[in-house]
């Protein structure tokens, strides 16, 4: 399995206004690329890139991730069986 890296160290409380927040990702020891966090987004900048390839607003970031929260983990080998109408007995 990959070896994730993210380092971030925060003494204390502090608010974006007007900058963003940079985060490196890597995996392995390779730079995969940069989180950046403002106040109204995220934006995903792959290594290489210098400009954005994934924006996504807070609300839209939410989204996503309670549509993934809601799908069975990936990981189980398993998938859930859909459930059938209950039929009316006519």
């Amino acid at each position: 399995m990959a070896q994730h890296e993210i380092s971030v160290q925060v003494r204390e409380t502090f608010w974006l206004s007007g900058k963003n927040l940079r985060i490196g990702v890597e995996s392995d020891g390779e730079v995969l690329g940069e989180i950046r966090i403002s106040k109204s987004s995220l934006d995903w900048i792959p290594k290489g890139s210098k400009t954005a390839q994934g924006h996504a607003s807070w609300e839209d970031f939410v989204k996503l991730m309670e549509k993934r929260m809601r799908r069975p983990p990936a990981s189980s080998g398993r998938r859930r069986r859909a459930r059938q109408p209950r039929s009316s007995g006519t």
